[in-house]
């Protein structure tokens, strides 16, 4: 199954290493390749440079958010929350049109640095899921988990459907 990534950090790295372990075809989207691969430095959550990490899963391919989008039966949505409606608007819209969309985020804004699980970004979970599902219309399907409190995203790699993706 191809499936596209909305985010290079820690989540969508381990998602996409799992399911390419799976043999899935994975494609990482990005807001800009050429800054995402010129980081040389870990980020914010001590995370190796994306260019480190691809040179160990070099099947994994990087495109923008677009691409990614576009190119995945099943888009997986692994961004920061503060960015995560950002990120839907510049995949587009028609790029999700019958997908099954999987949605790892958490409301949480990492803008000033790393902060605690319960500092939000001032809006609840569920008013966070419902902006995403607006911009994310005519979806096959929307399935939703809360990653705090446990490493469940790579729980959703190991699971091994017959036909689509879904988050345990």
């Amino acid at each position: 199954m191809k499936i596209g990534i909305l985010g290079t950090g820690g989540v969508g790295r381990t998602l996409a290493a799992k399911l390419n372990a799976d043999e899935h075809e994975v494609m990482i989207g990005t807001r800009n390749i050429a800054d995402t691969m010129a980081k040389s430095k870990p980020d914010g959550m001590g995370n190796p440079p994306f260019k480190e990490w691809q040179e160990q899963n070099s099947k994994v391919k990087l495109g923008t958010f677009a691409d990614a989008a576009k190119f995945g039966e099943t888009i997986i949505l692994a961004t920061y929350g503060d960015v995560t409606t950002n990120a839907i608007d510049l995949a587009g819209n028609e790029n999700f049109s019958g997908k099954l969309v999987v949605n790892t985020t958490n409301p949480l804004d990492f803008s000033k640095g790393v902060i605690t699980q319960n500092e939000k970004i001032g809006i609840s979970t569920p008013v966070f899921v419902r902006e995403i599902a607006k911009r994310v219309d005519r979806v096959r399907k929307s399935r939703t988990r809360d990653l705090h409190g446990g490493n469940r995203e790579t729980r959703i790699a190991r699971h091994r459907p017959t036909n689509h993706l879904q988050a345990m």
